[in-house]
């Protein structure tokens, strides 16, 4: 008996929930439903009144009596940009004489049935928010917002009355609006279509810049206009051009592909110089032309030359009047025993005594590039001559330092070209400065030098410093053992 009754309070207590569960079911579906018929009935009512504000415009003659527009008029635009526009979701704008505000008898006054469903009367002594229409006559567009009435005192409440403003007189409707200037009235001002702006095409190619292609490219071009934008200057790159064997370049933008102009042509010749490499065995072969303006270069061997220096020797040289590098210097060559130099043409002076034409004095060890021409003592001095004909060894007499050079330090293979090495004894004492030296001979037939020779050929000497370095300060210091 017990367990009936429990089964029996069970299936009541399920059907009472169920009940509850339907009904709240019920009670949403049939809210929705009222809150979905609400909004449709207000769709329709702001197309309706919509029709019957666009109907009257329509209808209406600026000026006149007949058809006035009915509301309560906004004549200042400082009210309805305060006011008005924040009361609306979408941009509006204020024109003088279109702008009203009905509540329910103007809108009867329209012609609109049943408006007090959507809208209120504006009671000026109520203070409470009150349903109105904003309308724009012109366009015919509605907008419902809650007002108070305090704010539509600042209205003149027109009610019947004359349609206020003028016909807007718009010139050349069918270039404007353009990309840059809106259409707006030529009285007023007031703008009826706001410009355009510039469109652009996104595969847009940069051209060079109208009226300035020298200097600058553009990468936008508005395609309804032709106004053009995004201004940079070019980024030219050379090409070497060789025309009847002379230098030329063109230069053109990697960007917008512009060639740059020189006058009235598009090509330039070349500014050229010459310089030498820093490679001694190159520099003696050959030499770097290039274009100091397009920086093309090419290594060229030397035009070779030959012009006379002495009336023993010549020095070998580049003709090309842009480098015009000396080479080296040499002796006269007469193999055919014309008395003229096979080389550089000059005439040969036959001589009986030797001529010396390279006299150079070097430390024979050094052990940087500045010390070739500084020597101490412990020092090997070399001294190198070449004459233009052989010299007897016999004959031969140098002194270095005030010492005479022994015949066994005189080296040489043809009796033309001699080396020499000389010890700087540190037993003999030797003057501070430059290394002085002496050298006599004579020539195989046995004509001595009308004077010694004291110079070297090539103006540089070698200077001695025989000064030991001196300690100017010692300080003492006494020993401490270290304890284990």
């Amino acid at each position: 008996m017990r367990d009936s009754k429990g089964i029996s309070m069970i299936s009541l207590i399920v059907t009472v929930i169920c009940t509850i569960l339907l009904a709240a079911m019920a009670i949403g579906t049939g809210s929705r439903y009222i809150r979905e018929s609400r909004s449709k009935d207000r769709a329709t009512f702001v197309s309706v009144m919509s029709n019957a504000v666009a109907k009257r415009h329509a209808d209406t003659v600026l000026n006149s009596l007949a058809y006035p527009y009915l509301g309560y008029y906004i004549n200042d635009s400082v009210i309805f940009e305060k006011i008005f526009v924040p009361k609306v979701s979408e941009p509006i704008k204020y024109e003088n004489g279109i702008w009203y505000v009905l509540d329910t008898a103007t809108a009867r006054g329209l012609g609109v049935k049943e408006p007090e469903k959507y809208i209120e009367t504006i009671d000026i002594s109520y203070p409470e928010l009150v349903k109105v229409a904003l309308v724009d006559y012109a366009t015919g567009n509605v907008y419902l917002i809650d007002a108070y009435a305090s704010e539509m005192s600042g209205l003149d409440s027109v009610i019947s009355g004359p349609v206020i403003g003028h016909d807007h007189r718009y010139v050349d409707e069918l270039n404007y609006p353009n990309c840059t200037e809106p259409l707006k009235c030529a009285d007023c001002g007031f703008i009826l279509k706001e410009s355009l702006g510039h469109k652009y095409d996104a595969d847009q190619h940069p051209e060079p810049a109208s009226g300035d292609e020298e200097n600058a490219h553009y990468n936008r071009q508005c395609i309804v206009c032709g106004m053009q934008g995004g201004y940079e200057p070019h980024d030219f790159e050379y090409v070497h051009l060789i025309k009847n064997d002379l230098w030329y370049h063109k230069s053109y933008c990697v960007i917008c592909e512009y060639e740059k102009k020189y006058g009235i042509e598009t090509e330039e010749r070349c500014t050229e110089v010459i310089k030498l490499s820093e490679s001694e065995s190159e520099r003696s072969k050959n030499h770097i032309r290039f274009c100091r303006v397009c920086g093309y270069s090419v290594s060229e061997g030397h035009d070779i030359g030959y012009r006379r220096i002495s009336e023993s020797m010549h020095e070998k040289y580049c003709l090309n009047e842009l480098c015009g590098h000396t080479i080296t210097r040499e002796y006269h060559v007469d193999a055919n025993n014309d008395s003229k130099c096979d080389l550089c043409n000059s005439e040969i002076v036959s001589y009986s005594y030797p001529q010396l034409g390279i006299v150079e004095m070097v430390n024979a060890n050094p052990i940087s590039e500045e010390q070739k021409y500084m020597a101490k003592y412990g020092d090997n001095i070399s001294l190198k001559i070449v004459a233009d004909k052989a010299i007897r060894k016999e004959t031969l007499e140098v002194i270095i330092a005030g010492q005479k050079v022994p015949q066994d330090a005189l080296v040489t293979s043809d009796n033309k070209t001699w080396n020499i090495t000389f010890y700087l004894n540190p037993n003999v004492a030797i003057p501070n400065g430059n290394i002085a030296f002496r050298i006599t001979c004579e020539s195989l037939s046995g004509v001595e030098l009308p004077a010694p020779i004291t110079s070297p050929s090539d103006g540089k000497r070698v200077v001695f410093d025989g000064t030991a370095p001196m300690i100017q300060y010692i300080q003492k210091v006494d020993r401490v053992d270290e304890k284990e």
